[in-house]
């Protein structure tokens, strides 16, 4: 009896160490994709931890650092909801920004970051112009 117990106690402990080493390392793919955080900002993420892990690891996605960058010199407004999901054409961002009293939506590719959509009203408004001297 007091064999089995030690068995299974032995296994009890194993599986513990391995499950809270899987959450911690599962735990990393959303914290490695938000290596800047906003407090004013929402974050919904529709993947995995796993997956995102891995596609930034890999280079496949971009990190909210280089995403803010990109969105902050192009352009105006403050960023108030940041989404991420993954769709056939690859991981896409889509972000609701806030500029005076309006609402705009940018879709950004999430691993060139380069600009696929701007929808709202008088969009002139919401991007920068480079300034030229």
């Amino acid at each position: 009896m007091n064999s089995i117990l030690r068995h299974l106690c032995a296994v009890f402990i194993a599986s513990s160490m391995l499950f809270s080493t899987t959450t911690a390392f599962a735990k990393q793919g959303h914290e490695l994709l938000q290596d800047v955080v906003s407090p004013d900002t929402k974050v919904e993420i529709e993947e995995g931890q796993d997956k995102v892990y891995n596609a930034v690891k890999n280079g496949e996605l971009r990190p909210f650092s280089e995403l803010y960058a990109v969105v902050e010199s192009q352009l105006k407004g403050r960023v108030i909801k940041v989404e991420l999901e993954k769709n056939r054409s690859g991981w896409e961002y889509e972000l609701k920004l806030v500029e005076g009293e309006q609402v705009f939506e940018a879709k950004y590719d999430g691993g060139t970051l380069e600009l696929l959509e701007l929808e709202g009203r008088d969009l002139i408004n919401l991007i920068k112009r480079p300034v030229t001297p």
